[in-house]
């Protein structure tokens, strides 16, 4: 028989598979109140961390303290005297004080004024080219003086450098030795790896650290080890902070050249479990990996901050590697065009304005790669002939977007002026923003704050054009001697026409532009990460037991919560619904989104500012608490406590006058 409509029920009353529309409905909105919880601070007062990483303040001991956590935290042995099966053996006693050690880091590097760089003021970016000689990550990513942070930066030494980057490698590989071992569990994976991923985070943006672990040959180890986190990440900790964690980390060793270089190396590791099997470079690990996770935030970046800037580190990851990637095989390949296909039949049939905050971003990638690597990537420059298509298709479209008049009188912001030059975007090294306009989320939409603007089309235009034209000029130059090739060999599969495409390209495209490296800064989404992170991690990990309450009440919590979530998110859907409907289901005309902070950040802002009025208002009932806890003691729990206390007196080898009230106080 045939199956009923999609969500529908049947006459037995069965209830069907919910639709497409109604599905998709139910992630964004599951999206949006993730993005909601994920943005609101946890730290009720941040004056103590303020005073404590201030280097105009006299705290004593602070060097001491950072070197001795790191020593003890990068020292630990996770293979258990290096013997299978050691790790359990060893117990669990070493281990949680490396967790602790950990987490204590983790404090110390935060910077409350993190929160004040927005997420598009965090972008930054460099011309390698133009630039070498005069380069400082730290100072890049890290404008703002912290004292913690300057003194992680300014570990130098050879001797201090490999031991904290052995250390970091050695515990992020225990996910792939336990994976490849023969002996079933004979490796023990630490508990503490996500708080070994707030500290490499601000690891890579040291040049000592990236640099030395390029030139030990360590570069790809932590990488794949910073991929294989997400699968080990814990049940209190949500997938969204550690994604962003990871991809930041990325982004940040991909903008250094010989990082780029060292990722051209043929991969024989362990993959991710959540990726396929890859074949090729580490280049093509890191593609499908972002790939991958542009698939999954496409739909839900623009109602979720974390989303959104996990989708740019993805993109700005594969805009560095470009530049260098050599022979990326044909199954990253498949899809990369296929992430292409769908941004360009989006924006064709002006349905979506997801795509089109993508497609400038995405040619870039395509400019980069036949610009410098054009003979190593054959079957890169054979998808783009094969899709002459849909891009003379797109190439029209472009011409139809209305252009500002050369007299307008109306002024565009500086990354807006920026971003229409001729010529690429130069670097602000001191990362003090500036250069929001290389964020896919501000460069359509940096304007004007009406998203159907003229100058919010002229600016995504231009955006699209000078990454399109190299393409295009390239197109009309090679494929039709391609086809004539073809046509004389009747070749019938794709790699005997490989073999017959023009062996350069020299003469067919514009000369080479200066690339753009990018990376992120220290701002608020990333500190917003690594406060939730280090916060979930000291709720579950050694001190847990400190602030623990009534198990029952708390499982009776987590119901309620869980409940008023599921009727949050069933909100959220219907009013997206509702809203869809009163549109008529599509756009009435097109317009690249605005990618800039989401209309919902004023209410997290209250629902923070309430978060922290009853955490303070929770102090003294908690106190009261307490003190009723002790006046309900019986009168033989006093009698105990006196038998204990005389017991004491008489342990004492010196009876000093008034002992024995000073042991009953």
């Amino acid at each position: 028989p045939a199956s009923p409509p999609a969500g529908s029920s049947d006459e037995a009353g069965l209830v069907a598979m919910p639709s497409d529309r109604q599905r998709v409905a139910d992630a964004v909105a599951a999206a949006t109140l993730a993005g909601q919880e994920a943005s609101r601070a946890l730290m009720v007062e941040p004056r103590p961390l303020e005073y404590l990483c201030n280097p105009s303040k006299q705290v004593p001991r602070r060097g001491e303290l950072l070197y001795s956590l790191l020593s003890v935290a990068l020292g630990y042995d996770p293979h258990g005297y290096s013997v299978p099966y050691g790790g359990y053996f060893a117990g669990d006693k070493d281990e949680l004080f490396t967790q602790l050690c950990l987490q204590i880091l983790g404090l110390l590097l935060l910077d409350p004024n993190d929160v004040y760089v927005s997420g598009t003021e965090a972008v930054v970016s460099r011309r390698p080219q133009e630039q070498r000689g005069s380069w400082s990550t730290g100072a890049w990513l890290s404008p703002r003086t912290h004292v913690f942070r300057k003194m992680l930066d300014g570990i130098s030494s050879a001797q201090e450098v490999n031991f904290v980057v052995s250390g970091v490698v050695t515990l992020l590989g225990t996910v792939s030795e336990e994976r490849g071992t023969y002996l079933p569990k004979s490796m023990k994976v630490p508990k503490f790896l996500s708080e070994l991923l707030v500290l490499v985070f601000h690891l890579a943006a040291c040049d000592s650290f990236v640099a030395s672990a390029c030139r030990e040959d360590d570069i790809v180890d932590l990488a794949t080890g910073v991929l294989h986190v997400a699968a080990e990440a814990p049940e209190h900790m949500h997938d969204d902070t550690i994604t962003l964690l990871i991809w930041s980390i990325v982004l940040r060793l991909t903008s250094h050249r010989d990082a780029c270089v060292a990722f051209l190396e043929d991969f024989d590791g362990d993959v991710p479990d959540d990726l396929p099997e890859v074949s090729g470079t580490f280049v093509d690990v890191v593609f499908v990996a972002a790939l991958k996770q542009l698939g999954d935030y496409f739909l839900t970046a623009k109602c979720n901050q974390l989303h959104r800037s996990v989708l740019d580190s993805c993109l700005f990851c594969m805009i560095n590697l470009s530049p260098f990637a050599e022979g990326i095989s044909t199954e990253t390949c498949h899809r990369f065009f296929a992430l292409v296909e769908r941004c360009g039949k989006s924006v064709q049939k002006r349905s979506s304005h997801k795509g089109a905050a993508l497609l400038p971003y995405l040619l870039e990638i395509l400019e980069n790669s036949m610009q410098y690597q054009y003979t190593t990537n054959a079957h890169l420059a054979y998808g783009i002939l094969a899709r002459a298509g849909m891009l003379r298709a797109l190439d029209k479209l472009i011409t139809q977007v209305p252009q500002v008049a050369a007299d307008d009188t109306r002024t565009p912001s500086p990354t807006a002026a920026l971003a229409m030059s001729p010529s690429r975007p130069a670097a602000v090294p001191n990362g003090s923003g500036g250069v929001g306009n290389l964020s896919p989320r501000t460069e359509v939409s940096d304007m004007s704050t009406t998203p159907t603007s003229d100058e919010t089309l002229t600016l995504w235009r231009r955006n699209v054009k000078v990454h399109l034209d190299p393409l295009m000029a390239m197109l009309e130059a090679a494929l039709p001697q391609l086809e004539a090739a073809v046509e004389k060999k009747d070749c019938s599969s794709p790699d005997e026409a490989k073999e017959l495409m023009p062996k350069s390209i020299l003469g067919l495209m514009p000369p080479p532009p200066v690339f753009t490296t990018r990376s992120v800064a220290s701002c608020e989404v990333t500190h917003r990460a690594c406060e939730h992170c280090l916060v979930a991690c000291l709720a579950h990990g050694p001190l847990a037991d400190l602030w623990s309450g009534d198990a029952d009440g708390e499982d009776q919590n987590d119901e309620v919560a869980q409940e008023e979530r599921k009727k949050k998110i069933k909100s959220l859907a219907e009013s997206a619904e509702k809203e869809e409907e009163a549109s008529g289901g599509s756009p009435a005309s097109f317009a690249p989104p605005p990618r800039g902070a989401s209309s919902t950040l004023a209410a997290v802002g209250a629902a923070a500012a309430a978060v922290q009025v009853a955490v303070v208002a929770a102090a003294p009932a908690e106190s009261a608490a307490h003190a009723a806890a002790e006046d309900d003691l019986t009168e033989d729990d006093y009698m105990e406590e006196e038998e204990e206390e005389e017991d004491l007196e008489g342990d004492e080898l010196v009876d000093e006058p008034g002992g024995n009230e000073r042991v009953r106080r």
